[in-house]
């Protein structure tokens, strides 16, 4: 797979977490929305993305391309996910709504890292890191694939 073409995948697959972020945002802002339903949705979106990077996995083996490169690209798509991307993004569409943006109620690594104390606390240094960690991932992920 040529540089343009991971440079797509990379593209595409954020603007995929983009979309899910509106999404993300304008479900959060419904009236009556509870912290109580807040796991199961991310359930719900964690379904959905695990369900897209199979199925752009599953559409490029079809079409022919190598096992580990259909590995690879899903991937991609579900460590962009899992490095905060839609967060990054859902965080700036509440600095463009004029909102705060709150890592204690709407980050999935605060709840996962500080609410299980295995972290003091989460700030965007932390984000900015476990970002890079996956980042750093997805690329030896395609160092693996592409040999």
């Amino acid at each position: 797979m040529d540089r343009s073409r991971l440079a797509g995948l990379i593209v595409v697959s954020a603007s995929l977490l983009l979309a899910l972020a509106a999404f993300d945002y304008y479900v959060m802002h419904v009236p009556g929305w509870s912290a109580d339903l807040l796991y199961r949705y991310w359930i719900a979106l964690a379904i959905v993305v695990l369900s897209v990077a199979f199925a752009v996995g599953y559409a490029a083996w079809q079409g022919g391309v190598e096992w580990k490169v259909c590995v690879a690209v899903s991937s991609t798509i579900v460590l962009l996910w899992a490095a905060g991307l839609l967060d990054f993004f859902y965080a700036l569409f509440c600095y463009l709504k004029g909102e705060p943006y709150s890592f204690q109620v709407w980050s999935a690594q605060y709840k996962i890292f500080v609410a299980n104390g295995l972290l003091p606390d989460w700030t965007w240094t932390h984000q900015i890191l476990w970002s890079l960690g996956c980042l750093i991932i997805i690329i030896l992920v395609w160092r693996w694939a592409l040999r």
